[in-house]
């Protein structure tokens, strides 16, 4: 009854039943219950046309003929020509860019999932900043800034959570799409990565801006900057690692199994929760080197303490008394001079309670660590490597996977 181009809104194709006796079709209806009732298919539908005999008829066949014959002839000239045939009609730039805006347009009519992944990085900034307001600089409150940092890193985590079903739900349709050979899994993976980049680095945002002064983690402008281009680049990384571990699953409840796993070993040998030192050497030497949050925190911690003056609490102090006649600066001048050890004495030329403070500045807290400041950027690069590692360990997963399971 119809075969041709259905125009925008369908304008086309109305035309077309309403130049050849259909009524009218208002803004308000829907073309296709419209044209069910044009030709008499409707539950209200009755014609006196014989839309087959109109269409045979019209000049709107003899154009599609026409079109059809020109294509085949085209087609029977490539296979007569010396061209290597191509598995995709388009390049991997154009199917990038077609898929990038697709997403756009699937991301903008997701307004539930973009809202709760700004609402968690919201309520995970507040919760840190007053959990942690306006930390102190004695060794306690260090130990309570490099707890905030650590929360901070949960966030994160929701966002690989968050973006387990989407992605899930958009494989489903690459499945198809790819068995008609209209796009690859590269394309498809770096347009998934790419439209998400501003809703992160928005959500991202929000939460950094809500902890950082809240918490007292302030120190230099250039700091600042630098802990805050750190987490966008984390919370990157999050989900292009969300997404790589939905590439390797085959359903999003065999993601939800894998990814407890993956972050117990993230957590562990990151380097916080136990130092590199106290770690048995199996997992010392390699999966603490290997640990994409090791090198986060490493850039976020020596950044937040370097040149950071401790001032000591009377809780923090360890007292102790010299033998008589001796000061607790001659007392400790030994002690001073082994290699390793920090802190200072508030009462050096007292005889008596003897006033020892453990750290001098924000730089002794992660030296037994290991660490260093002179390595902050040295630790963004190996981040944003591990970022672009997951993209194309994704793209080679999904390629893989890109048959469904039956």
């Amino acid at each position: 009854m119809y075969f041709g181009d259905i125009g925008k809104n369908s304008k086309t194709m109305l035309n077309y039943f309403e130049k050849n006796g259909a009524r009218h079709c208002t803004k308000k209806e829907n073309p296709a219950e419209y044209i069910l009732e044009a030709i008499g298919a409707g539950v209200h539908g009755s014609t006196k046309v014989d839309w087959g005999q109109m269409w045979d008829n019209s000049d709107e066949k003899n154009i599609a003929v026409r079109e059809l014959e020109e294509i085949q002839q085209t087609a029977l000239t490539i296979e007569q020509s010396n061209e290597e045939p191509k598995e995709f009609a388009t390049s991997v730039l154009y199917q990038t860019w077609e898929l990038y805006k697709r997403f756009n347009i699937v991301w903008w009519r997701s307004p539930g999932y973009n809202f709760g992944r700004l609402l968690n990085a919201l309520s995970v900034g507040l919760i840190v900043g007053f959990s942690f307001w306006q930390s102190g600089t004695s060794p306690s409150d260090l130990q309570s800034r490099q707890l905030a940092i650590f929360t901070i890193l949960i966030t994160g985590i929701m966002f690989i959570l968050s973006a387990l079903p989407q992605f899930s739900t958009l494989r489903d349709f690459f499945r198809r799409d790819y068995s008609s050979k209209f796009y690859s899994s590269f394309p498809f993976a770096v347009a998934l990565i790419a439209v998400d980049i501003p809703y992160i680095t928005f959500a991202g945002t929000v939460c950094v801006v809500s902890a950082y002064w809240a918490a007292g983690l302030a120190t230099t402008v250039m700091d600042g900057f630098y802990f805050w281009l750190m987490f966008i680049m984390f919370f990157w990384f999050c989900i292009s690692f969300g997404q790589l571990i939905g590439a390797i699953s085959t359903n999003v409840g065999i993601a939800m199994l894998f990814l407890p796993i993956f972050n117990a070993f993230l957590f562990l040998f990151a380097g916080v929760l136990a130092p590199p030192s106290t770690l048995p050497a199996f997992w010392r030497y390699w999966m603490y080197w290997i640990d994409p949050f090791h090198w986060f925190l490493e850039g976020i911690i020596t950044t937040t303490y370097h040149n950071l003056p401790v001032v000591c609490k009377p809780r923090d102090l360890f007292e102790f008394n010299p033998p008589n006649g001796s000061t607790c600066g001659n007392y400790t001048t030994e002690f001073f001079n082994t290699p390793g050890v920090f802190g200072h004495l508030l009462n050096p030329n007292d005889t008596s309670a003897c006033q020892y403070c453990s750290f001098t500045v924000g730089d002794q807290y992660y030296y037994l660590n290991g660490w260093s400041y002179d390595s902050i950027w040295q630790n963004f690069g190996i981040l944003a490597a591990y970022w672009i590692f997951n993209i194309f360990a994704s793209t080679l997963f999904i390629y893989l996977f890109r048959k469904q399971d039956r």
